[in-house]
C-alpha cells in the first residue's frame, strides 16, 4: 500500500520515465495496460471493478474466442477474487500445542490485530513487543533468539510468510539507503511470459536507523489506482533488540506477509532478496539505477533492472 505522501513525487517520477522501451520484456497482461480501447462495452461492471482485472484481462479476451465455457468459469472465479490483504487474524499468532516447543512459542509470539491495506497511513510504528513477548527473550542468546523467530514462522501453515535474520551492520546501510531512495521496481520472472514489475516503497518512521515495512504492488495496479492500490506483500523489519553497546554482535527481525493467490514463496523469496540486494550491497551500477528511478531521469530503463536481475544468484 503506497502512502499518500510519496504519490506526487512517484506519478512525477513514472511520468518521466519512458515506458515503451523496445528492449524491455513486459508480460502481455502488463501491456493490457495502456490498451484501454480493447475492453468491450458488454463486460460487467463488478468484474472491471476487481484490482485483478486488468491483470487478467488479455487472457481472458483470448480465451472467450477459445472456449467459451472456460472463459465463464474463469470469469466466475475472478469475481470471487478480493482486494488483497495482509493475512493476520485476530486469533492469537501461534500453533497448537503438541510439546514444550510450541507452547513457548505461544508464550512469546502474541497476537496481532488484523488491518485492512488501506488502513496502511493509519498503523503506527511497529515495535517487536507488538508481535512477541520481548521479556521472555531477555535470558536468551542471539542464537537462541534467531531459532525461535525462524522456527516459529516456519511452522505456520495458516498465513504465507517468509522470515530471516539480519546482522545490525548489514540492515543499518539498506536502511540508509531506503531513505535516500525510498521507491523502486523490481522484476518478478514469470514463466514464458517474460517479466512483471512490483513497485516497492518504504514506510519510514525515524531518520534515525529504526524499524521500518516494505510494501509493495504490481506497477499495472498503482497505474490504475494509484495509492489506494492493493498491496501483494508487505516485508517487516524489527530492530527492537539491538544493543548500542554490543551493535557489531546485534540482529534485525525480518518477515514478509505476501498474498498466496499472486505470489508463490519462490517469488515471494525471490522479491526480498533482489530487495536486499540493491538496498544492502554496495554496488555503483545498483545505486544508480536507486537514484535514476527516483529523480525520475530519463534515462532510467527498465531493462537495465531486468539485466541486473539475470546476472543475479537469487
Amino acid at each position: 500500500m503506497l502512502t499518500m505522501l510519496n504519490r506526487h513525487l512517484l506519478g512525477k517520477s513514472l511520468n518521466k520515465i519512458q515506458l515503451n522501451n523496445s528492449r524491455l520484456l513486459i508480460t502481455a497482461h502488463t501491456q493490457s495496460t495502456f490498451t484501454n480501447n480493447q475492453v468491450e462495452l458488454g463486460e460487467d461492471n463488478v468484474l472491471k471493478e476487481n484490482p485483478y482485472y486488468e491483470i487478467y484481462k488479455e487472457k481472458l479476451h483470448r480465451l472467450k474466442q477459445e472456449n467459451l465455457t472456460a472463459y465463464k468459469e474463469k470469469v466466475d472465479k475472478l469475481k470471487a477474487m478480493k482486494k488483497p490483504s495482509v493475512k493476520v487474524t485476530n486469533e492469537e499468532i501461534g500453533i497448537k500445542s503438541q510439546d514444550s516447543k510450541t507452547d513457548s512459542f505461544k508464550s512469546i509470539f502474541k497476537a496481532k490485530p488484523a488491518r485492512i491495506v488501506s488502513q496502511t497511513n493509519l498503523v503506527k510504528q511497529k515495535m517487536l513487543i507488538d508481535v512477541m513477548n520481548i521479556e521472555l527473550l531477555q535470558q536468551k542468546s542471539i542464537t537462541q533468539i534467531s531459532e525461535i523467530w525462524i522456527q516459529y514462522h516456519k511452522e505456520k501453515k495458516d498465513t504465507p510468510v517468509l522470515s530471516a535474520v539480519i546482522p545490525y551492520k548489514n540492515y543499518k546501510a539498506f536502511y540508509v539507503k531506503s531513505l535516500e531512495y525510498p521507491m523502486f521496481v523490481l522484476p518478478l520472472p514469470r514463466t514464458n511470459q517474460g517479466y512483471e514489475f512490483m513497485l516497492v516503497q518504504f514506510q519510514h518512521y525515524d531518520s534515525e536507523v529504526k524499524n521500518c515495512t516494505a510494501h509493495l504492488t504490481p506497477l499495472i495496479a498503482y497505474q490504475k489506482y494509484n495509492e489506494n492500490a492493493p498491496e501483494c506483500m508487505s516485508i517487516e523489519y524489527f530492530s527492537d533488540l539491538v544493543n548500542e553497546n554490543n551493535i557489531d554482535n546485534s540482529i534485525v527481525l525480518m518477515r514478509s506477509f505476501y498474498d498466496d493467490k499472486l505470489l508463490s514463496s519462490m517469488e515471494a523469496t525471490c522479491l526480498v532478496n533482489q530487495l536486499r540486494i540493491f538496498y544492502e550491497e554496495n554496488n555503483f551500477k545498483h545505486e544508480t539505477l536507486l537514484k535514476l528511478f527516483n529523480k525520475g531521469h530519463s534515462e532510467f530503463h527498465y531493462s537495465d533492472v531486468i539485466a541486473c536481475v539475470e546476472t543475479l544468484s537469487i
